[in-house]
């Protein structure tokens, strides 16, 4: 995993963690990433209306540009995170790179991918 996080022990557990501690996590990942990976695991149809306040979340994390914006990109993540486990799905993350083509050529971009799966089956991506 190329990234500069360095709390890569937690992401083996994150699953594990309460929603208040897998958002700090996420938070700095996507803050990290200029890309978003998204994948909704083995779920049923009605576990669709989660991954779009997810993705919302990590998107307001990797905009954010100042203390507020980091807080509710915070609150929104715990909010979307909670749901998720009261949906009985958990989520599993890593940060990698991604080469895309860019106007001055090839880029190598830091993407965050997030894969939510039912409880016991979530993976580190």
């Amino acid at each position: 995993m190329g990234s500069r996080y360095t709390h890569e022990e937690q992401l083996d557990g994150l699953s594990a963690l309460e929603p208040r501690q897998q958002a700090r996590v996420l938070s700095v990942m996507a803050r990290e990433a200029r890309l978003l990976e998204l994948a909704l695991d083995g779920a049923d149809g009605e576990a669709n209306d989660i991954v779009g306040p997810v993705e919302r979340a990590l998107e307001l994390a990797m905009d954010a540009s100042c203390e507020r914006e980091t807080a509710q990109a915070h609150e929104a993540l715990t909010s979307a995170l909670a749901s998720l486990k009261d949906r009985g799905l958990a989520i599993s993350a890593g940060v990698g790179r991604m080469e895309v083509d860019g106007l001055l050529g090839p880029m190598c971009m830091p993407v965050l991918t997030a894969v939510l799966a039912p409880i016991g089956a979530a993976r580190c991506v």
